[in-house]
């Protein structure tokens, strides 16, 4: 269940997504079925994170042709640049 309007956050191939407080991803996920959307979910919950990552299999045949990440942080560190040993979950990429 979506509970986002993607209507009101129009989104154009090659454009990028940043899911702060992202949960187990359904929003993540959603905007990753967009044509060519890259998407960052960060959220501080490692359990909702890996939920999140088991879910990406489940898009896969809707064969999307962006990128998905998934990173454990707070709010605040997705104002500054993330070394990549902070990644958590880098997917199709």
């Amino acid at each position: 269940m979506l509970t986002l309007d993607f209507s009101w956050f129009p989104m154009q191939a090659g454009g990028r997504c940043l899911d702060v407080g992202c949960g187990e991803g359904r929003h993540s996920l959603a905007a990753y079925l967009k044509p060519d959307i890259d998407v960052v979910g960060v959220d501080l919950s490692y359990a909702d994170l890996q939920t999140a990552r088991a879910r990406i299999a489940d898009m896969e045949a809707f064969d999307p042709q962006g990128c998905i990440n998934f990173c454990r942080a707070t709010p605040l560190a997705c104002l500054f640049p993330m070394p990549v040993s902070n990644a958590l979950f880098v997917v199709r990429c």
